[in-house]
Order: structure tokens, then C-alpha cells, then sequence
């Protein structure tokens, strides 16, 4: 596989990026300004109303007062929007240990509430306490802010108004939602928080203050470090990295970047405000219930658009995709898929439950204090997102046993500098954990990966790797989990590690002694629009051969006879028109199997 050694000077290059003012960064509004001003322009004042806008009926299903939320490991933090109507009668409470009413539209002429929406009288509230979730009430400020910050008197009233309707609520928190700051209020912004947070929290010292976080802080308009010891949750707004009037389609909520897309991305974003002071405890990454589709120049990643984005939510993509050939873009680590609607071609890009499995994965290697969803309801009566956050989040819930590791700048990017985590593997039931690489490239003796037999890193060691190895060794756990730990220095990067890793319970795909084969070669690799395999055989034996996605899902597949000695095999239609990006061919007789990756240019 192709990929960039980036050296110290183009690192500097790129955190400079955080603190790089453009026009089209200033402007961009991000989904919860976009949406409020969407939705605003109905007048709707009732639940009610909503749901009939929605087309959906109250008491679909009853929230459960039976299980409770107390065994999630992590915070999971969600918004309701008020043109949710009463979706919240539908949330899976044993999963949400947060929910934010969204929202209290800020006057910044005078402070006071613009719109409150059903704020004092939604049944939200009682549906949550009922279920062990605490609530809050998001603020947002979008517009105004030289006039509210210049204003004490305004500060004060929104301050005592939100304090007394938290009160009346008997609600346990607050969430501020404050965007598009100029870059000169932003010592204003700042005093208002610590202003804010100290007189919320004299009257309410139980209540939580959190703060919506833009993905890429331009200018450094949000002090965060100053903001440290004030607010108790930070919230990342993990998305809109592509945006609605953006000139290139592209992910919304790219894990990674790979080698096609802008250096900034989720993880990126993480160990920015990390490094800005941030304890991980206190941070938390929202990411989307949504998508966006455009209407673009061609099918091609990447391409231009050639209008503004329509939002999808979640629901609204499962819905649709069907009809359409879902892909996976290995760079960011998130779906899609093109279509054309008469002659104008269109790219969804959005998030499924393999995608959010990978930052659900990643905000645990970062240790942070849980995730963020915008927004509930936006799945809809599909049940994907809520096994996931199952899965990842419950204390006693399942744990994927098979799959592909690797470093955090995923299959096609190089890893960060500065990194120092530690990651487990444990799944229920396993009485073995086996991991075996297909790559391992780091700076040698700098950047370190080191495995552990056991739940922590006070189990056996099973290996220490640093540099560009060739790692043939299939590593075991005979515990039950093995334990990762990764640290990077901050003087360049490398590729990092693609590794495949399975429980007993998987087979791992991996070259068995017995197998029939001596030799399996593929070329060229990579690949255009042709393939073939050489294979050195023990005897004659038919085989199967298959091409396999990122995701482990069965593209193409053929069978052939091999005989004793030497074969060339023509794989050219298993590759011919398939998509650019990462894939697998493997080659598999009975139980054995041997399984190669390969890239498809």
C-alpha cells in the first residue's frame, strides 16, 4: 500500500491549521444553526403539532422504567430537538445517561428568551428522571454576540432566567450552544463562561455546565484551557467537516483522512483540545445522526459540487440507500453512496453503525469521558445506532470479537504524533485472543506499540515492535483480552500498524502449516484493472477465491481447480471496475484459508 511518512516541519504545518482564519470557515454554519433556522420558519408551538409534521403518532413505544442507565461505562449525552415532537417516548433511556432539550433561542438584545418552545411543559423531563438520565436545557447564542457581550445587564437576565427554569424543571444542568463568535469577541466569550459557570453553579452546585466545541477551532476563538475548571463537559461537534455549501462532497465525519482529504479530521480534532489542556475525563465527542447529500460533477471520489447539501438523517438515508450499492471510503472510515437523478449525479456521505463504531472505539483509546449524538430520533424505528451504543458503552454489553486494528490514522493515513494510549480487547466469553499484521511501520525507536496478554498492561508482554518490521507471528492472548499500548514522540510519523484481530470464536484467516499451499502471490499490487495469482501447490485441490470489502462482506467469488507445482490464475474479473480503496483476496479450501490485502487503484 501507498502511503505518506509526513516528517516534524509538515506536522507543524498542519496544527497550524487550528489556528488558521478563512473566509469559508467564518461563514459556515454548522447543522444545529442550519436545522434551527430551518425549522424555525414553521410555526408550530406544540409537540403535537410537530409530530404531525413528522407523520409520526405519540406512545409508539413506552419508554422502559425498568432498566436503568447506571452500567454505562461512559457518558452518552444526547440533543432533543423540539421538531422531535415527542420522539423521546421512543429512547432507549438504559443507553443515555444525558439528554439536552434543544432549545433556548438567546434575545442578545436583552438576554431573554426569543423562543423557549414546549421547554416547560414537554413530558421529556419526567421520561428521562423516570429513567435514571439527567436533563438540560441547551442555550444557543448564533448571532448578536458583540451586542449580548457588551451588554451586562443582558448576561445577568439570561443567567437568572436559565437558573430559574432549571429550578421549575427540577432539571440538572444546562448546555451552551454558542457558534459563529467573531474572532474579535472572543476574550468576551470567554469572561461570559467563567462568569456564567461560577454564578450557575453558586446557585445550583449539583447542576452540570457543558459547552459545545466546534470541530476545527479557527483562531482559537474558544479558550479552553481558561474555560478549564468551570465547565464540567466539553462536547466536540465531531461533524460537519464537509459542509452544506462546501465546493467538495466529501465525509461528514471523516475518523481519519487518509491520503485524499483535508488533514483535518476526527482524531485530529481530539488531540487538539487534548493538547490545549482539556483533561479527557471532561471531553466527550458528538458525532451524527445524520448526512448530507450533494448534488456533485461526477461519481468520482472526490468531486465538486455543484449546489448546496441536503441533510439526511439517519432514518431518512436507511430508507433510501437500498436502492443504491453502499461503499465504504477506507480514508475517512465512513460510508456512502452515488446516484444520479436524471443526469445530475448526486454522493450521500453519512454514518451507520460501523462507522460510529470506529470513533466509539476511538474515544475509549482516548480515555475521554463518553460521546455526544446529534440527534436523538434521527434513526428513527431503525435499532443499529442503539445496539451499538450497546455494545460499546454497556458494562456488561457485547464486545465485537473479530475485525481490523489499526493505528489512529486508520488504514490509509499515518498515525499522530504525541499519542500515548492504551486500548483492550475483551471480548465475552473469549478464552483466547489472536492478532496477527499484515503491516507495521513506525519511527523506529521513538514510536513504540507494545501487547499485553490480559486486561491492562501488568499481564504478560507478548511483544515490543518499533520501526518497519515484517511481524509473520500470529500473537495469542490466552487470557481473554490483550491489552494495546501505543506511544508516538513528537518528531514525525509513519504509517503505523493494519492488523486483523479475532477471538476464538472467528477464524482469524490466517495461514494454517496444513494447508495445501506453499506459496500464494498476488501482482501487480496495487492493482488497476488486472490481477493474477501465483500459487505453489502440494497436490491438486479446488479452492474458492474471494473478494472481500474493508467491512468483511463478500464482493466477488469464483471457484478453480489448482494442481500440483506452480499456477498462474487470472483474478482480473474480481478486480476489473471495482471501486478505488483497500480490499482483501482470499483463497480458501475446507477450513483453511489464506487471505492477502490488496489496493485497488
Amino acid at each position: 500500500m501507498i502511503r505518506k511518512y509526513f516528517i516534524l516541519k509538515l506536522a507543524v504545518v498542519l496544527l497550524a491549521l487550528f489556528s488558521f482564519s478563512n473566509t469559508s470557515a467564518q461563514i459556515k454554519k454548522s447543522i444545529h444553526q442550519e436545522q434551527s433556522e430551518a425549522f424555525k420558519k414553521h410555526s408550530f408551538n406544540s409537540e403535537k403539532e410537530w409530530n404531525e409534521f413528522n407523520q409520526f403518532s405519540e406512545n409508539r413505544r413506552k419508554a422502559t422504567k425498568e432498566i436503568k442507565n447506571t452500567q454505562l461505562s461512559k457518558i452518552v449525552f444526547g440533543w432533543n430537538p423540539y421538531w422531535m415532537g415527542t420522539a423521546y417516548k421512543d429512547f432507549d433511556y438504559s443507553l443515555l445517561s444525558d439528554v439536552s432539550y434543544f432549545s433556548y433561542e438567546v434575545d442578545p438584545n436583552t438576554g431573554s428568551p426569543l423562543d423557549l418552545h414546549s421547554w416547560l411543559t414537554t413530558e421529556l423531563v419526567d421520561y428521562a428522571h423516570d429513567n435514571n438520565c439527567r436533563v438540560s436545557l441547551t442555550v444557543t447564542l448564533f448571532n448578536g454576540h458583540e451586542t449580548f457581550f457588551a451588554n451586562s445587564t443582558s448576561q445577568q437576565t439570561l443567567i437568572d432566567t436559565i437558573i430559574g427554569l432549571i429550578k421549575y424543571r427540577n432539571a440538572d444542568g444546562v448546555n451552551l450552544d454558542i457558534e459563529a463568535v467573531p474572532s474579535s469577541q472572543s476574550t468576551q466569550l470567554t469572561a461570559f463562561v467563567k462568569n456564567f459557570c461560577t454564578k450557575f453553579h453558586a446557585a445550583l452546585p449539583d447542576a452540570q455546565v457543558s459547552i459545545d466545541l466546534p470541530a476545527v477551532n479557527w483562531s482559537d476563538k474558544f479558550n479552553v484551557q481558561a474555560m478549564v475548571g468551570y465547565i464540567d463537559l466539553f462536547l466536540i461537534m465531531g461533524y460537519d467537516y464537509h459542509w452544506s455549501s462546501g465546493d467538495e462532497a466529501g465525509p461528514v465525519a471523516p475518523k481519519n483522512n487518509g491520503q485524499i482529504w483535508s488533514e483535518i479530521d476526527v482524531t485530529r480534532s481530539i488531540n487538539y483540545y487534548l493538547d490545549h489542556g482539556i483533561p479527557p475525563e471532561n471531553l466527550a465527542l458528538a458525532v451524527p445522526y445524520y448526512g448530507r447529500d450533494w448534488s456533485t460533477s461526477g461519481s468520482a471520489v472526490p468531486s465538486s459540487t455543484t449546489g448546496s447539501s441536503e441533510s439526511k438523517t439517519y432514518q431518512k438515508v436507511k430508507d433510501e440507500y437500498s436502492n443504491y450499492n453502499r461503499q465504504w471510503d477506507t480514508h475517512a472510515s465512513v460510508p456512502y453512496y452515488t446516484y444520479q437523478s436524471g443526469s445530475v449525479w448526486h454522493q450521500c456521505w453519512y454514518d451507520d453503525e460501523y462507522s460510529l463504531a470506529y470513533k466509539y472505539d476511538l474515544v475509549k483509546m482516548k480515555n475521554l469521558a463518553g460521546i455526544g449524538i446529534w440527534a436523538l430520533g434521527y434513526d428513527g424505528t431503525y435499532p443499529a445506532l442503539w445496539d451499538m451504543l450497546a455494545e460499546k458503552f454497556k458494562i456488561d454489553g457485547a464486545t465485537i470479537g473479530h475485525g481490523i486494528f489499526t493505528d489512529m490514522g486508520g488504514p490509509n493515513g499515518n498515525y499522530y504524533n504525541n499519542e500515548d494510549y492504551i486500548f483492550t480487547f475483551a471480548p465475552q466469553d473469549a478464552t483466547e485472543i489472536k492478532l496477527v499484521f499484515d503491516e507495521f511501520s513506525t519511527m523506529a525507536g521513538d514510536d513504540i506499540l507494545s501487547i499485553y496478554d490480559g486486561e491492562n498492561t501488568d499481564g504478560d508482554l507478548l511483544g515490543t515492535y518499533s520501526g518497519v518490521l515484517d511481524i509473520s507471528d500470529t500473537l495469542t492472548a490466552n487470557s481473554g483480552a490483550m491489552s494495546i499500548h501505543f506511544v508516538s514522540d513528537s518528531y514525525g510519523t509513519s504509517s503505523g500498524w493494519y492488523a486483523r484481530l479475532a477471538n476464538n470464536q472467528y477464524v482469524l484467516g490466517i495461514t494454517e502449516n496444513t494447508f495445501n499451499l506453499q506459496t500464494f502471490n498476488l501482482f501487480p499490487n496495487p492493482a488497476k484493472n488486472e490481477m493474477f495469482a501465483e500459487i505453489k501447490a502440494l497436490r491438486n485441490e479446488n479452492i474458492n477465491i474471494t473478494l472481500i470489502n474493508i467491512d468483511g462482506a463478500n464482493l466477488r467469488q469464483k471457484s478453480t481447480q489448482i494442481k500440483t507445482g506452480n499456477n498462474k490464475l487470472d483474478l482480473s474479473d474480481l478486480v476489473y471496475n471495482l471501486e478505488a480503496g483497500n480490499y482483501f483476496i482470499s483463497i480458501s479450501s475446507g477450513s483453511f484459508r489464506i487471505t492477502k490485502k490488496i489496493l485497488k487503484l
